[in-house]
C-alpha cells in the first residue's frame, strides 16, 4: 500500500461510515422526536441499528486501516495539515475501538434502541421495574466495555475518556471536590437569607402554540439558520446531528411552565450553532465535530445561561414574552424577570435545576456511575441510593421514580461517563466568557440584543478547531490556559450574591 492509497482508503472509509451514520441518526431522530414510531417495532428498528453500527464500528477497524494507519503514522511526510489531524484521530481512535468486538457494538445498540423505547414508557407511567432488566443488560454491558479498552486506575477511567479525552476519576474528584467546597457554602447562604424573588407570574397557563411560536421566534434571535435546522418536540430535549447542513433540536412545552421550553431552546440552539458553525473544509477528513462533549455543553450553557440570563438580555427576553403572552407579562418588568429566572433553590429535575444547584445534581449521578462501575451499585438499587442522595444533597426525597432515577435518558441510551460533561461544560462556559471579555464588549452586546458578536469570537476560538484539538488543548488555545474552575465559581458568587443580597 502507498501513500496516497493510504490516505484515500482513509477518506473513502470516512465517507463510507458517514453515509451510514447519518441513516442511523435519521433512525435515531425517528424514535426520540415526536411524533414517536410504533412502540411494536422497537425490536425490527433496534436490530436494523445494531446492524449499521456493527458495519460502520467494522469498518472502522477493519485490517486494512490499521495498514494504512501505520503506514501513514510511521511515515507522514506525505500528509497535509489536515491529513496529519485525521490519521492522528483515527489512531486514537482505532487502538481503542479494536479492541471491542463489532458484535458487541451491535448487541449494545440493539438493546438500547429498545431500551430507549421502555424508557419512555416507564417514565410516563412511573412504571422502575419495566426498565430493570433493560439497566442490568446495559450496566453489564459499561462493565465489559471498561474490560475491554482497558484503564490504569479505575474502571470508568475508560468510560469518562470516551467523552471527554483525558479525563480521569481522580482528575474528576478534585473537580467536584472544588466545586462542592466553594458552592454548597453559597447555596447554605442563599437558603438562610429566607428572600426568595417572586416566580409566579412564570407558573400561569400559556398555550403550547404559542410558546412554540415564541421559541421558533428566539431560535431565529440566536442566529439559527432554519434553512439548515429544524425543531421538533420530545420527552427529553436534545440536539442531533443528520449532516453538516441538517441539525434538528427539540424540546419540551409545559403549559404552566413555558420558561422550560424557552431555556431549552436556548441551551439546544447553543449546541446547534457549535455543529453550524464546524468549517465544511474539514468535513471530508472527519475534523468536523466538537472537540468533546463537555465543549458542547460550553456552548449551550453560554447560550442558557451566561447569556440567557442575564440582566442585559432581560429586557429584549421580556420584550418577546409581552409579545407572544401580553396578559401574563402585562406588569412585569425587567429586573423582576431577571431574579425570577435566577432562582436558587433544591429541586428534583437537573434538567430545570437553577445554575448555583445544577452540578450538585451532576455529582449525585457521577458518584452513581462510579459505584455502578465498581460494582457497588446494581441497577435494583438504583430507586433507593438515588432518594437517600437527593435526601442528603438537596434535603428532599422524590415523591416517585419518573422525578427520580428515571428522569434521565442517558442511562437507556448507554451513555455512561457523559454527565461529568455537563459540569465540565459549565467551567469551560465561564473561562471561555471571562476571555471573550478582554475583546468584546459582552454587556453592551446583550443590552443591545445582538447575538452575533459573541457568536462570531466562539467561532473563531472554539468551533473553527472543530476535533482537531484535543479538550485541554483547546482550552488552552481559546483562553491561554488550561482549565480553571475559578472562573466558574466566580461567575456564580457574583451573579447569586447580588441575586439575594448576601
Amino acid at each position: 500500500m502507498t501513500t496516497t492509497e493510504a490516505k484515500q482508503l482513509l477518506l473513502d472509509t470516512h465517507a463510507e461510515i458517514k453515509h451510514i451514520v447519518t441513516a442511523t441518526a435519521v433512525m435515531h431522530w425517528d424514535e426520540n422526536a415526536e411524533p414517536y414510531p410504533p412502540e411494536q417495532g422497537a425490536a425490527a428498528r433496534g436490530a436494523a441499528q445494531g446492524y449499521l453500527y456493527e458495519k460502520a464500528f467494522g469498518l472502522s477497524i477493519s485490517p486494512q486501516i490499521k495498514e494504512a494507519l501505520d503506514l501513514l503514522t510511521a511515515d507522514p511526510s506525505g500528509l497535509d495539515e489536515y491529513e496529519r489531524d485525521m490519521v492522528k484521530i483515527w489512531k486514537k481512535s482505532y487502538d481503542k475501538n479494536f479492541k471491542v468486538p463489532p458484535a458487541e457494538i451491535a448487541a449494545l445498540e440493539s438493546v438500547v434502541s429498545q431500551a430507549m423505547q421502555a424508557w419512555m414508557k416507564a417514565k410516563q407511567s412511573n412504571d422502575f421495574d419495566t426498565m430493570l432488566p433493560w439497566y442490568d443488560k446495559i450496566f453489564e454491558f459499561q462493565h465489559k466495555l471498561a474490560d475491554y479498552i482497558g484503564y490504569d486506575k479505575h474502571p470508568y477511567d475508560a468510560l469518562l475518556d470516551k467523552f471527554e479525552e483525558g479525563m480521569t476519576v481522580e482528575l474528576c474528584d478534585a473537580f467536584f471536590a472544588q466545586l462542592r467546597e466553594e458552592l454548597v457554602p453559597l447555596l447554605a447562604a442563599v437558603q438562610a437569607s429566607g428572600r426568595q424573588p417572586d416566580d409566579s407570574f412564570l407558573r400561569q397557563a400559556c398555550d403550547t402554540a404559542t410558546q412554540a411560536a415564541l421559541n421558533h421566534e428566539v431560535a431565529e434571535w440566536m442566529g439559527l439558520d432554519f434553512n439548515r435546522l429544524q425543531m421538533g418536540t420530545t420527552e427529553h430535549p436534545f440536539m442531533l446531528v443528520i449532516g453538516r447542513d441538517d441539525i434538528r433540536m427539540t424540546t419540551h412545552y409545559y403549559e404552566d411552565d413555558l420558561m422550560s421550553a424557552l431555556f431549552s431552546t436556548l441551551h439546544e440552539g447553543g449546541h446547534a450553532l457549535y455543529e453550524l458553525n464546524l468549517p465544511q473544509a474539514l468535513s471530508p477528513y472527519g475534523l468536523d465535530e466538537a472537540a468533546s462533549t463537555a465543549f458542547h455543553e460550553s456552548q449551550s450553557r453560554t447560550f442558557e445561561n451566561v447569556f440567557g440570563r442575564s440582566r442585559q438580555l432581560m429586557p429584549h427576553l421580556l420584550e418577546k414574552l409581552k409579545k407572544h403572552f401580553p396578559q401574563q407579562f402585562a406588569d412585569v418588568t425587567s429586573e423582576q424577570l431577571y431574579a425570577a429566572v435566577n432562582i436558587a433553590q433544591p429541586s428534583l429535575i437537573r434538567v430545570e435545576a437553577d445554575e448555583l444547584t445544577y452540578c450538585l445534581h451532576i455529582m449525585l449521578r457521577y458518584e452513581m456511575e462510579k459505584d455502578i462501575m465498581e460494582r457497588k451499585l446494581t441497577a435494583a438499587d438504583l430507586p433507593r441510593v438515588w432518594n437517600e442522595k437527593m435526601q442528603a444533597y438537596f434535603g428532599i426525597t422524590p415523591p416517585d421514580d419518573k422525578s427520580g432515577c428515571l428522569q434521565d435518558t442517558h442511562w437507556s441510551s448507554g451513555l455512561f461517563g457523559y454527565f461529568p460533561s455537563y459540569a465540565l461544560g459549565n467551567a469551560f462556559s465561564a473561562q471561555l466568557v471571562a476571555k471573550m471579555r478582554e475583546s468584546v464588549d459582552v454587556d453592551d452586546c446583550l443590552a443591545r440584543g445582538d447575538f452575533a458578536p459573541l457568536t462570531a469570537w466562539l467561532a473563531q476560538h472554539v468551533h473553527v478547531h472543530g476535533c482537531r484539538l484535543t479538550p485541554s488543548e483547546l482550552i488552552v488555545a481559546a483562553t491561554g490556559e488550561p482549565l480553571n474552575a475559578k472562573y466558574y465559581v466566580d461567575y456564580l458568587k457574583q451573579k447569586f450574591i447580588a441575586v439575594y443580597g448576601l
